[in-house]
């Protein structure tokens, strides 16, 4: 069993009951849980109990009790900080909020721990599964529902979850960080809604032009049934052909409407690379090119995907000249420079698309060239450009943060965590409360801290690695920060409380194959080599295919004496690699 506080696994005899939940007996100390009386259930929580979340409801309101309302903030930060890294389900979401309402509620006076918010967000995860399931209930699925139809109920779900969030951040005091979370609850909700949208084809949109993108399967189908262009004689064959690919649609997500018509003229359908655009204006679109029409081209950019333009002039050389005799007549016009930009880049002249993006740029100031221009540098590898051309932009466009993230990503592709990291907070400073950002920084600062490690390590400079591991070490909370601290008291020669950290990290982490190398050196030193044969054994069940492993695993048996388990070991090493094998044991051949 696991304590429900650090999730450490932990013997019977060493743990504790509260409120029917087990705690490790170091956080059951720590939580002074032994004096602590149980609250009774008012309001909104009293609301949440029921025969089977009592327990739980409790057990929560219990442990806030302890600390002061004002650390409401610290439980919000950590979720906006959770939320801007992936996509949380809304019962992750409604964990951090339930425990947020129970703080609020509090009368304690005491400052959050880090136990106590490992405590109240494991508790109050245990009880928003509960409440969720309860609330909806665990979907039956279908297996004859369609793809499509499995992904629309996952996502009606998903969307009614992420409206229960926001129905308990009601519940919160208004603040910067629930308006923060409020928001991107909403672009949750409004993402979900927007993966199913309905496209209405009828007459009125038609003759619009409706501009529909899709994945290569539909693409196919499209080109395989009607070809690259396809001429529709009146509305009754546009219905009845689209009918029948309407289940190949769906299976791709897309839901078309198609109303009854009376409409007796031509419709047109032209495939492209992963989009169709079908339209009652082909021939006006073509007669638009031919005579050089630019303003009517030029209000369409964005409305008509360019590859039908492209097709209205008669390929991609015409096309071109097309674009440059419309530059010529609007030098200035972003629209058509990018478009000319795109256009070059897409006929592998990327250094050609560079020059013409360099001198427009020069000529026309625009933080939108310089940002393509930039993404430019970075597709060539020039990435000290790219930055430079980015700073531009900054300089034009000051309150765009997305300048400074393109920025931050650049130096994280130049493996620069670390100017990475003042990208990313200058963004923040420009949008505070953005859980992007928030994530991006703090992820930053971490991978930051690693590499100064690591590099402390490498250099045998243990005391000061471990001076940036303890900024970040909490003995409760079990992180990467656990590993690097065994590794480090390992070579300071501190053995027992390495592997007791190690454990500790192996205990959450068991993929971890270094953990496991590090784990079994420490047996090795300390002669205890039946306990390193079975962390080598661990190594080897993770990657199969590594014969170090195997070999030191067959050293260690050599040392105890088991030969048959020795040669067992060193067989398996030698089919997967004979020579390398042999090579390994001459080396080891000291032991």
């Amino acid at each position: 069993m696991r304590c429900r506080a650090c999730a450490r696994t932990v013997t019977p005899s060493q743990t504790k009951d509260f409120c029917g939940l087990n705690f490790c007996k170091r956080c059951y100390d720590a939580l002074e849980l032994k004096n602590l009386e149980k609250k009774e259930l008012q309001g909104y929580f009293l609301s949440l109990s029921t025969e089977d979340t009592t327990q739980l409801v409790e057990a929560l309101v219990t442990i806030a009790s302890k600390f002061h309302k004002r650390e409401v903030d610290t439980i919000l930060e950590e979720c906006i900080k959770a939320i801007g890294g992936d996509i949380l389900p809304p019962t992750d979401i409604f964990t951090f909020l339930l425990a947020t309402k129970a703080v609020q509620e509090s009368q304690g006076s005491q400052p959050l721990t880090s136990v106590g918010r490992l405590a109240l967000l494991s508790v109050a995860s245990k009880l928003a599964s509960e409440l969720m399931e309860a609330r909806y209930g665990v979907p039956s699925l279908d297996e004859n529902l369609s793809t499509y139809d499995l992904l629309k109920q996952g996502s009606e779900l998903a969307k009614i979850g992420y409206e229960t969030c926001a129905e308990s951040l009601d519940q919160l005091e208004p603040s910067e960080y629930a308006e923060a979370i409020r928001r991107h609850l909403q672009g949750f909700v409004f993402m979900f809604e927007l993966m199913f949208t309905t496209e209405e084809v009828n007459l009125s949109t038609v003759e619009e032009g409706i501009w529909m993108e899709f994945g290569e399967e539909v693409e196919k189908i499209l080109l395989d049934t009607l070809g690259s262009e396809h001429v529709f004689h009146g509305w009754d064959e546009l219905k009845d052909t689209f009918e029948n690919l309407k289940p190949h649609f769906l299976e791709n997500g897309i839901f078309l409407d198609i109303s009854e018509e009376e409409y007796p003229g031509e419709i047109y359908l032209l495939v492209g690379e992963g989009e169709a655009f079908l339209t009652t204006q082909w021939e006006e679109i073509k007669k638009e090119v031919s005579s050089r029409d630019f303003d009517a081209f030029i209000d369409s950019l964005g409305e008509v995907p360019s590859f039908v333009y492209e097709r209205a002039a008669g390929g991609v050389p015409p096309f071109q000249e097309f674009i440059e005799e419309a530059l010529s007549e609007n030098p200035e016009n972003v629209d058509l420079i990018l478009l000319y930009a795109d256009l070059l880049n897409e006929q592998e002249n990327p250094q050609e698309a560079l020059h013409f993006l360099e001198k427009k740029s020069s000529d026309v100031p625009d933080p939108e060239l310089l940002i393509e221009l930039a993404d430019l540098f970075n597709e060539t590898d020039q990435p000290e450009r790219a930055l430079a051309t980015y700073e531009k932009a900054a300089e034009m466009d000051p309150e765009n943060w997305d300048i400074l993230v393109f920025m931050g990503q650049t130096y994280e592709a130049m493996e620069n965590v670390k100017k990475a990291g003042e990208c990313y907070q200058r963004a923040l400073d420009i949008c505070p409360q953005n859980p992007v950002l928030v994530n991006l920084v703090i992820r930053t600062e971490i991978e930051a801290a690693i590499d100064d490690i690591n590099q402390f390590i490498s250099q045998e400079e243990y005391k000061r690695a471990l001076k940036i591991i303890d900024r970040y070490f909490d003995p409760f909370d079990i992180t990467p920060f656990h590993y690097y601290k065994g590794i480090v008291l390992s070579r300071m020669g501190e053995s027992r409380e390495a592997l007791s950290l190690l454990t500790d990290y192996l205990d959450l982490y068991p993929e971890d194959e270094e953990g496991w190398l590090e784990k079994a050196g420490i047996y090795l030193e300390l002669g205890q080599f039946a306990a390193a044969a079975r962390c080598f054994k661990r190594c080897s069940m993770l990657d199969p295919y590594d014969i170090e492993p195997l070999v030191w695993e067959a050293m260690c048996h050599k040392k105890l004496g088991r030969s048959r388990f020795y040669k067992r070991c060193i067989n398996a090493a030698k089919k997967i690699d004979p020579e390398g094998t042999k090579a390994l044991l001459k080396e080891l051949k000291f032991l």
